[in-house]
């Protein structure tokens, strides 16, 4: 009788960690909205594939990398978008953003004002 109780319990507080974590996340991307920005530029644009053994499991991450000046001062970032999936069971969906930020192509890159290396395009 006691386990089923702390099984409700454990899945109770994983469910409220993970909307704690959702919202986080959601006022950030508000907050970023607001912040400066600044021209940068792709330094690295590529997709990472895990081989997941097999054509349903195999995933895909989008890895970008950009670089700004601040103040005399590189600052490099590689956040696309807060809350953004980190990987794709598609290649095309991957390749999105491959494309959109090809290496070479100035982006808009917006940091925030009391922690520039905390970035996102």
């Amino acid at each position: 009788m006691l386990i089923p109780q702390l099984l409700f319990i454990v899945f109770v507080l994983a469910g409220m960690l993970g909307a704690a974590y959702g919202i986080h996340i959601a006022l950030r991307a508000r907050a970023s909205i607001r912040w400066p920005s600044v021209s940068g530029t792709i330094l690295k644009s590529t997709i990472d594939v895990s081989d997941g053994s097999g054509e349903r499991t195999d995933t895909y991450r989008p890895v970008i990398e950009y670089r700004f000046h601040w103040q005399g001062r590189e600052v490099s970032g590689n956040l696309i978008a807060f809350g953004l999936k980190n990987f794709y069971f598609s290649r095309e969906a991957a390749e999105h953003y491959f494309r959109r930020y090809a290496e070479g192509t100035t982006v808009k890159v917006h940091h925030d004002p009391d922690d520039v290396t905390r970035t996102v395009l």
